[in-house]
């Protein structure tokens, strides 16, 4: 199996975990795959055209621009982003404990 794939499943894998334990809408199971990538890449500014294009490289999905924009609004909602003269960064003064790598792993090993 090739690269993509192997991301794609088991990015596939880390969606279908949080649907089962969280039980939340289609969007918001995305949240964590965002917050993850944008505290990965340390983005000074989040360009969501970038963002988009580093999580199809990252999880092997791809995800429209409104979407992206959606879940970028949720994690404003939550503090964990902010935007200052129409630039999205992320928020240093709040951080959310994350187990995304935790699952992502584990999802990986199955």
């Amino acid at each position: 199996m090739n690269e993509i794939s192997n991301k794609s499943l088991t990015s596939l894998a880390v969606l279908k975990a949080n649907w089962d334990v969280h039980g939340t809408d289609y969007m918001e199971n995305f949240v964590p795959f965002f917050l993850h990538l944008v505290r990965a890449k340390k983005y000074k500014e989040i360009n969501p055209d970038t963002l988009r294009k580093d999580f199809e490289r990252e999880y092997g999905l791809i995800i429209p621009y409104h979407p992206t924009i959606q879940i970028l609004n949720r994690l404003k909602k939550r503090n964990l982003i902010c935007i200052n003269n129409y630039v999205w960064g992320l928020n240093t003064q709040t951080q959310e404990p994350s187990n995304f790598e935790t699952v992502s792993s584990e999802q990986d090993r199955k």
